[in-house]
């Protein structure tokens, strides 16, 4: 072997130094890329109050968080991998941030508050490498959420005065901004979420409706009411069907989440489809990217993942798998191809679940991140990583490597960034619960 080396190294120098190229390469990926490898924390965000959102822009490239500590803080994600995240801005409110959201194309961020108003930031301002404040919306109650058009060009807020308030945002770069309309409930409304095309708000609220409104159709600010959903309690949360405008789901206090037929609105029907139970308040619903599947999740400690394909027909959801915590799940994110699932909880941790590998109606728990505290958002970096080292295409190949990154926030004044390294090979032998 020696010599055979020895003459090919003589002979053929650039194939030996490649070959062997090769084979670091495989190792350093097998080393680094193990699927039962430990999560690496990469960066870790620091507020001086809980922290109660974090969400990245579409681009992968930065993060928001939201605290309780008057601040939302914006960073970069570090890519590539080796580098740490590093904040760029603290962005201030006179009480409790809410929550941050990025426009669909990360030029615009809005932070909402306690303290009545919600701010909208240029988040890749030509002369300034983090945002600056563009324009403030002032509300007659805390803003809870926003929500940003498929365009961007229109936006969405909520708060405890009891409205949705529709903004118009194609002079925002001027500094103005347009309040175009407001959608009325008789309490708190919790969100209000566009439809695909932006014709049609779902806003949903603590007098125990959500409303469906058209927004194509305004009259002294006062769009018109499409329908109204009746729950037996408040109304947390309501999404569109990714995969249509016509269903949509709803989740409710009164421990239901309802699946909505919206097909012959046109003649003044909204027709309730089924009723998805649980054993408690259930604080959210989420869709897979395709449509057609959705997580709910609650305070009895479970995340319930549905197959409501067959809604119609049937009028009832099929239920795929249930992922279990030790106390109420907050909050579940899908990575934008829908293969994996992250679940945040009370318990003090979230949960990172393959769902291509569900058995015995559980998916597979391929890894739990901790805090000292509540977990009450998780989500995936919306671009996978490839490794930072040189591999040649083959070897990539026969690897499938990627990363992931999660990030989580908590009550323990942290938002944390996480590192996975996930190989399409399935680990066996892991719970199917967490939080244990």
């Amino acid at each position: 072997m020696k010599i055979t080396i020895h003459v090919l190294h003589k002979q053929h120098p650039r194939k030996v130094r490649f070959f062997f190229l090769v084979l670091f390469s495989a190792f350093v990926c097998l080393t680094k890329a193990a699927p039962n490898d430990a999560p690496e924390m990469v960066a870790n965000a620091f507020h001086a109050g809980s922290v109660k959102k974090a969400v990245f822009s579409s681009d992968g490239r930065w993060f928001a968080t939201a605290s309780a500590d008057h601040y939302a803080k914006f960073y970069t994600t570090g890519q590539p991998i080796e580098k740490v995240a590093q904040k760029l801005a603290n962005l201030p409110h006179d009480n409790g941030v809410n929550g941050a959201f990025f426009s669909p194309d990360n030029s615009l961020l809005v932070t909402v508050s306690n303290d009545n108003s919600a701010k909208i930031w240029v988040a890749n301002h030509p002369k300034a490498n983090f945002p600056t404040l563009m324009s403030t919306f002032n509300h007659n109650g805390n803003v809870l959420y926003a929500s940003f058009s498929p365009s961007g060009n229109l936006l969405l807020t909520v708060s405890t005065e009891g409205a949705a308030l529709l903004w118009d945002l194609s002079q925002v770069e001027s500094g103005k901004v347009t309040q175009l309309a407001a959608m009325e409930h008789n309490a708190t409304v919790f969100q209000a979420v566009f439809s695909s095309k932006a014709e049609q708000v779902l806003t949903v609220s603590a007098d125990w409706t959500a409303k469906l409104w058209d927004i194509t159709r305004i009259k002294d600010k006062n769009p018109v009411l499409l329908a109204t959903l009746k729950h037996y309690g408040p109304v947390y949360q309501g999404a569109f069907d990714p995969a249509t405008d016509t269903l949509a789901a709803t989740a409710s206090d009164d421990h239901t989440a309802r699946l909505w037929d919206f097909s012959a609105i046109s003649s003044g029907a909204a027709r309730l489809l089924t009723t998805i139970k649980h054993n408690g308040s259930v604080t959210g619903l989420t869709w897979h990217p395709a449509g057609s599947k959705l997580f709910t999740y609650s305070d009895d400690h479970t995340a319930k993942y549905w197959d409501t394909s067959g809604a119609e027909k049937k009028h009832s959801a099929q239920l795929l798998a249930t992922i279990e915590h030790a106390a109420p799940v907050r909050d579940v994110s899908f990575d934008t191809k829908g293969h994996w699932a992250v679940s945040a909880s009370e318990d003090y941790t979230a949960g990172v679940w393959d769902m291509t590998a569900i058995s015995q109606g559980k998916p597979l728990l391929v890894n739990t991140l901790h805090h000292p505290n509540s977990v009450n958002s998780a989500c995936f970096n919306p671009v996978a990583l490839k490794p930072d080292i040189f591999m040649p295409p083959f070897i990539r190949g026969l690897l499938h490597n990627s990363f992931l990154q999660v990030l989580t926030a908590s009550d323990d004044f942290t938002a944390k960034l996480w590192q996975l390294s996930i190989r399409q090979v399935r680990p066996s032998g892991k719970k199917s619960s967490v939080g244990e």
